[in-house]
């Protein structure tokens, strides 16, 4: 099963994951990574890192980010 990361400045990807849960209902394949004021790569590849050691090993994970070229698509 593929997994989807979602990655957004702030906690506008907490909400895209809740609005689309409220839609379609919750995915457990689903993960949320904030990336807040004061933070850097290194706090984003944390992130990526505590989610990826959850799953399951050799599945593959789709990150959907919303700048193209800006941290979260480099550090993915």
């Amino acid at each position: 099963m593929t997994h989807i990361i979602v990655a957004t400045h702030g906690k506008f990807s907490e909400e895209i994951v809740n609005s689309a849960a409220m839609v379609y209902g919750e995915d457990k394949n689903c993960h949320v990574v904030t990336f807040l004021p004061g933070e850097g790569g290194e706090h984003l590849i944390e992130k990526y890192n505590a989610i990826i050691a959850t799953l399951p090993e050799n599945e593959p994970v789709l990150f959907l980010v919303d700048l193209f070229g800006g941290n979260k698509r480099r550090y993915s």
